[in-house]
Protein backbone atom coordinates (compact mmCIF):
# COMPACT_ATOMS: atom_id res chain seq x y z
CA UNK A 1 0.00 0.00 0.00
CA UNK A 2 2.82 2.40 0.81
CA UNK A 3 4.34 1.85 -2.63
CA UNK A 4 1.03 2.90 -4.18
CA UNK A 5 1.06 6.17 -2.24
CA UNK A 6 4.65 6.79 -3.26
CA UNK A 7 3.69 6.40 -6.91
CA UNK A 8 0.78 8.81 -6.48
CA UNK A 9 3.04 11.40 -4.92
CA UNK A 10 5.93 10.99 -7.34
CA UNK A 11 3.82 10.75 -10.52
CA UNK A 12 1.01 13.31 -10.31
CA UNK A 13 0.50 13.08 -14.08
CA UNK A 14 -1.01 9.61 -13.58
CA UNK A 15 -3.60 11.03 -11.23
CA UNK A 16 -4.43 13.85 -13.66
CA UNK A 17 -4.72 11.34 -16.52
CA UNK A 18 -7.01 9.13 -14.44
CA UNK A 19 -9.32 12.04 -13.61
CA UNK A 20 -9.34 13.16 -17.26
CA UNK A 21 -10.24 9.63 -18.37
CA UNK A 22 -13.05 9.41 -15.80
CA UNK A 23 -14.51 12.73 -16.99
CA UNK A 24 -14.19 11.76 -20.66
CA UNK A 25 -15.89 8.39 -20.17
CA UNK A 26 -18.60 9.68 -17.80
CA UNK A 27 -19.43 12.52 -20.21
CA UNK A 28 -19.56 10.05 -23.11
CA UNK A 29 -21.95 7.80 -21.20
CA UNK A 30 -24.18 10.78 -20.46
CA UNK A 31 -24.14 11.75 -24.15
CA UNK A 32 -25.49 8.25 -24.81
CA UNK A 33 -28.43 9.21 -22.58
CA UNK A 34 -27.38 7.13 -19.59
CA UNK A 35 -27.95 8.35 -16.04
CA UNK A 36 -24.98 7.77 -13.76
CA UNK A 37 -24.69 8.10 -10.01
CA UNK A 38 -21.86 10.39 -8.95
CA UNK A 39 -19.56 7.80 -7.40
CA UNK A 40 -16.46 9.97 -7.13
CA UNK A 41 -14.40 6.92 -8.12
CA UNK A 42 -12.93 5.30 -11.22
CA UNK A 43 -15.69 2.68 -11.15
CA UNK A 44 -18.73 3.78 -13.11
CA UNK A 45 -21.87 1.66 -12.62
CA UNK A 46 -24.34 1.21 -15.45
CA UNK A 47 -27.67 0.14 -14.01
CA UNK A 48 -29.52 -2.71 -15.74
CA UNK A 49 -33.21 -3.63 -15.85
CA UNK A 50 -32.72 -7.11 -14.43
CA UNK A 51 -30.10 -9.83 -14.03
CA UNK A 52 -30.81 -11.39 -17.42
CA UNK A 53 -30.24 -8.08 -19.24
CA UNK A 54 -27.07 -7.54 -17.20
CA UNK A 55 -25.55 -10.78 -18.47
CA UNK A 56 -26.86 -10.24 -22.01
CA UNK A 57 -25.28 -6.78 -22.13
CA UNK A 58 -21.96 -8.11 -20.81
CA UNK A 59 -21.92 -10.98 -23.32
CA UNK A 60 -22.71 -8.72 -26.25
CA UNK A 61 -20.02 -6.24 -25.25
CA UNK A 62 -17.50 -9.07 -24.89
CA UNK A 63 -18.41 -10.38 -28.35
CA UNK A 64 -17.45 -6.91 -29.65
CA UNK A 65 -14.16 -6.92 -27.73
CA UNK A 66 -15.10 -5.02 -24.57
CA UNK A 67 -15.02 -6.68 -21.15
CA UNK A 68 -17.40 -5.15 -18.63
CA UNK A 69 -18.10 -6.67 -15.22
CA UNK A 70 -21.68 -7.81 -14.54
CA UNK A 71 -22.57 -7.45 -10.87
CA UNK A 72 -25.70 -9.01 -9.39
CA UNK A 73 -27.12 -9.98 -6.01
CA UNK A 74 -25.63 -10.71 -3.46
CA UNK A 75 -22.75 -8.41 -4.46
CA UNK A 76 -25.27 -5.57 -4.87
CA UNK A 77 -28.81 -5.15 -3.52
CA UNK A 78 -31.46 -7.40 -5.01
CA UNK A 79 -33.16 -5.82 -8.03
CA UNK A 80 -30.22 -3.45 -8.57
CA UNK A 81 -28.00 -5.32 -11.05
CA UNK A 82 -25.35 -3.32 -12.81
CA UNK A 83 -22.35 -3.30 -15.05
CA UNK A 84 -19.16 -1.96 -13.53
CA UNK A 85 -16.85 -0.08 -15.85
CA UNK A 86 -13.40 0.44 -14.36
CA UNK A 87 -11.38 3.34 -15.74
CA UNK A 88 -7.60 3.56 -15.40
CA UNK A 89 -4.90 6.05 -16.34
CA UNK A 90 -3.46 3.47 -18.74
CA UNK A 91 -6.44 3.77 -21.10
CA UNK A 92 -6.15 6.07 -24.10
CA UNK A 93 -8.92 8.30 -25.44
CA UNK A 94 -9.12 5.90 -28.37
CA UNK A 95 -9.71 2.99 -25.96
CA UNK A 96 -12.44 4.92 -24.18
CA UNK A 97 -14.06 6.04 -27.43
CA UNK A 98 -14.21 2.45 -28.67
CA UNK A 99 -15.71 1.34 -25.35
CA UNK A 100 -18.36 4.07 -25.62
CA UNK A 101 -19.20 2.98 -29.16
CA UNK A 102 -19.68 -0.63 -28.04
CA UNK A 103 -21.75 0.40 -25.01
CA UNK A 104 -23.87 2.64 -27.23
CA UNK A 105 -24.49 -0.26 -29.61
CA UNK A 106 -25.92 -2.39 -26.78
CA UNK A 107 -27.35 0.17 -24.35
CA UNK A 108 -30.95 -0.95 -24.90
CA UNK A 109 -30.18 -3.58 -22.24
CA UNK A 110 -29.44 -0.87 -19.65
CA UNK A 111 -31.94 0.72 -17.29
CA UNK A 112 -32.89 4.25 -18.22
CA UNK A 113 -31.33 4.07 -21.71
CA UNK A 114 -33.01 6.25 -24.31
Amino acid sequence: AMAGFQILLSQPDRVRKLHANIRFFRDGLRRLGLTLPDTGTAILPLMCRDEASTFTFAKRCLADGLYVAPVVFPAVPQNAPRIRCSITAALSEEDLTLALEIIGKHCEWLSGAK
